[in-house]
């Protein structure tokens, strides 16, 4: 999340928009969860299991990159340093429409 919340400050202003995504947590766990670690960006609750079961969630952590209709373009499931070089330089090709 640490990283999330970085690359939610640099890139926003470019149109990254990134949202945290609760899989059947309770609203007070994910506060205090949020609170934490000093969250800024959106976080919602997937309480009834909707959001994952649309984007086949199998495992957590897993995270996706959506066009702006939803539409996936990229899964990734397991732990990544999303703010290290090749994560930046990926994002950089989505951001710029090289995106394959």
């Amino acid at each position: 999340m640490p990283a999330m919340e970085r690359l939610h400050h640099a890139y926003r202003g470019r149109g990254l928009v990134v949202l945290g995504v609760n899989f059947k947590e309770s609203p007070r766990d994910v506060r205090a969860f949020v609170d934490k670690l000093g969250v800024s960006f959106v976080t919602v609750l997937d309480v009834d299991g909707a959001v994952s079961e649309k984007y086949r969630v199998r495992g957590l952590p897993v995270t996706f990159l959506l066009d702006r209709e939803g539409r996936m373009l990229w899964k990734a499931i397991g732990a990544r340093e999303w703010d290290g070089p090749h994560g930046r330089a990926h994002l950089e090709d989505v951001l710029s429409g090289r995106f394959p």
